[in-house]
């Protein structure tokens, strides 16, 4: 007679399936971060330039009488020489979806890039992973404070920084908010990729996971 309760293979052929859908999110994750990973090479390769071409309304991808630098008065109509970069430029959009476009070869060799770089910090496993992120956990934050020391010495510095402090106590009980919170937190931690469990594997059988639990959030 079988017991009610699931015998041992049961258990690990029905939690098998779990760690095959954390490979295909993790997959399916990394193909969406890997293209916006393309675009920011783009702008990288190309902010090496004497002048960015995103600043002006001169060059041959701009539409011609709705391009602007500065926006003084009502516009309406007007797009700004950044968003006519990457629209025509970067992603050399069509006019309709009935229109398929080229292939894009630099974005191409740059996602091909990517990829590289992505296996680059994982073929050793954790060896290189936990290498790479020395340097993944810091240096945002470096880019963070060097970009904060040059743009509060802009124009409008003051007013930019006083709107972004100022808490909008209302927007607390928008339940909307909140879920937009949680959405996010939950993608920042990877629950459900897999990542945190496999990292997880390599502490200590006697760590204090719920320590760590605590802690993990905390920085997003």
């Amino acid at each position: 007679m079988k017991s009610a309760l699931f015998n041992r293979s049961e258990v690990l052929q029905l939690w098998s399936s779990v760690g095959i859908a954390t490979v295909v999110i993790s997959f399916v994750l990394c193909t969406y971060y890997n293209v916006l990973m393309c675009w920011a090479l783009y702008y990288f390769f190309n902010s090496f330039r004497a002048t960015f071409p995103w600043q002006s309304c001169n060059n041959t991808w701009n539409a011609v009488g709705n391009c602007s630098i500065g926006f003084p008065g009502n516009t309406t109509h007007l797009h700004s020489a950044s968003q006519q970069y990457f629209d025509h430029r970067l992603l050399e959009i069509t006019n309709g979806i009935e229109e398929a476009g080229g292939l894009r070869w630099e974005l191409f060799g740059l996602l091909i890039l990517a990829w590289v770089i992505v296996y680059l910090c994982i073929f050793k496993g954790v060896k290189s992973t936990g290498k790479v992120v020395y340097f993944t956990a810091t240096f945002p934050y470096f880019m963070l404070f060097v970009l904060l020391i040059n743009n509060v010495q802009l124009p409008g510095a003051k007013n930019g920084m006083l709107y972004f402090l100022k808490p909008k106590w209302s927007k607390l009980l928008d339940v909307q908010v909140w879920v937009n919170a949680a959405a996010q937190v939950f993608n920042s931690i990877g629950i459900g990729f897999g990542t945190m469990i496999s990292m997880a594997s390599y502490n200590k059988f006697n760590n204090n996971i719920l320590r760590l639990e605590m802690q993990s959030p905390v920085p997003l």
